[in-house]
């Protein structure tokens, strides 16, 4: 049997919605990794803004860590900060990438996709997309 939609049940949730939580259990995939992360949990924080008329918060909790009192919830732009800094804006990852041929190009490609999605769903600090066409597209 299927169930029935209850568009008012879903708009009631999002508008008491004040924080959305996203687990990453991969050391290998990130949030600047799969289009999921910000197609999904950036469209809910979304739709839970647009339905309260206020902010709502993403914490990510990386499950794979292995720390004392369990995994910590992050703020999200503090590990896309980290993302960035540690992969797109990072010399040495971005010449591995491109010394690679097709697939490196399309890692770099599929970060700018990314960058492009968290910024509509959840905006991108200044210095990203500043050092993102320096390096990229300027240089």
């Amino acid at each position: 049997e299927r169930g029935e939609q209850r568009t008012d049940v879903l708009q009631s949730l999002l508008a008491t919605t004040e924080r959305v939580v996203q687990e990453i259990d991969s050391v290998e995939y990130g949030l600047t990794d799969i289009q999921e992360y910000y197609a999904n949990t950036g469209a809910l924080k979304v739709a839970a803004e647009t339905a309260s008329g206020k902010k709502c918060s993403v914490s990510i909790v990386e499950a794979f860590r292995d720390d004392a009192d369990g995994p910590q919830p992050k703020d999200l732009d503090d590990v896309l900060r980290l993302e960035y800094r540690s992969k797109l804006l990072n010399p040495r990852w971005a010449e591995a990438m491109l010394e690679q041929g097709s697939g490196g190009a399309y890692e770099v490609s599929s970060r700018f996709t990314a960058m492009v999605g968290w910024g509509a769903v959840n905006g991108v600090d200044d210095f990203v997309w500043d050092g993102a066409s320096e390096k990229y597209a300027l240089d």
